[in-house]
């Protein structure tokens, strides 16, 4: 997410960053109760050539519990 606020509205932010001439990843996971469903929704409409990856059952600590799927795709993405 662009911040750590996962309540405040950044439709604004997400516009910007659609926008842009860069590059964005978003990896989620589908049991995350702090950024919900919705949420990742909205962003994906917004930045709509984001490379998105969806963690079955991940929460919000998907980047730690599937460590070497989330790695494997960051290092594809920063080649």
């Amino acid at each position: 997410m662009i911040r750590n606020a996962a309540s405040v509205d950044y439709q604004d932010s997400y516009e910007a960053v659609g926008k842009q001439n860069r590059r964005v990843i978003l990896i989620w996971g589908t049991r995350d109760t702090d950024i919900i469903a919705e949420k990742i929704k909205i962003a994906r409409t917004l930045i709509p050539n984001m490379e998105f990856h969806a963690i079955e059952n991940g929460t919000h600590g998907v980047l730690s519990q599937n460590f070497d799927q989330v790695q494997n795709w960051l290092i594809r993405f920063f080649q």
